[in-house]
């Protein structure tokens, strides 16, 4: 336990927040990280994570897998997980949504339901030095999901790339950022009714149905 501590005492600077929607119930393991990590760990909930956002201090956020999967992907899009530098997941369910994982930013760890407490802060400790902990069975497996992905939507997606226009790029890089309609306009000078036109033509473009949609497709393609 004591070499553990010493593997980390370089990263004192480092932040781990802890992000669950059942805090009461990750109690245990919140008392255990911050007695074996011996760095500041913070419980955090998702109305305050604005409020952290635009920190300069370097952190990581364990993310608990518990929240809704409409929760999670939007949770993998936003500043706060983009800017961290690695994220965890944890309480992860052995059958993961593939599609999800491979879009999740900086994602360094993932803990299954099933492993003990050791076992994830000593993940947590090797992702502190730098190493990635997510598991050789599911790192074939995320492997062979991207492969077939991209046999599937080449053709489609270089002929969707090629028909965006440069400011419907634009938008979209706004849109990976989380920035709503107003804001864009704001940022682009122009009214909020031509961003609504061109998000309508970049939909079609893609061939999605919403901005959910489009974020999801630019994070892969773009």
């Amino acid at each position: 336990m004591n070499q553990g501590k010493n593997m980390i005492n370089n990263h004192q600077g480092i932040i781990v927040y802890f992000l669950s929607p059942h805090v009461s119930d990750s109690t245990s393991l919140f008392s255990y990280l911050q007695d074996e990590l011996s760095i500041e760990i913070q419980s955090i909930a998702l109305e305050t994570l604005g409020f952290v956002e635009s920190q300069s201090q370097q952190y990581i956020v364990l993310v608990d897998t518990q929240f809704s999967e409409s929760k999670l992907f939007e949770l993998q899009t936003h500043p706060f997980l983009k800017q961290a530098i690695a994220t965890a997941l944890f309480n992860a369910p052995t059958h993961p949504n593939l599609t999800l994982l491979t879009q999740w930013y900086q994602l360094s760890g993932y803990f299954y339901q099933h492993e003990c407490f050791s076992e994830i802060s000593n993940g947590i400790k090797a992702i502190l030095n730098g190493h990635n902990c997510l598991p050789k069975p599911l790192l074939v497996t995320l492997f062979q999901h991207w492969q077939v992905i991209s046999r599937q939507n080449n053709n489609i997606v270089v002929k969707a790339k090629l028909s965006l226009t440069h400011r419907e790029l634009e938008i979209l890089n706004h849109l990976q950022v989380g920035q709503s309609n107003l804001d864009i306009a704001d940022n682009l000078f122009v009214s909020e009714h031509t961003i609504k036109s061109h998000l309508y033509r970049i939909f079609k473009k893609i061939n999605v149905d919403n901005r959910r949609q489009a974020i999801n497709w630019a994070q892969l393609y773009l």
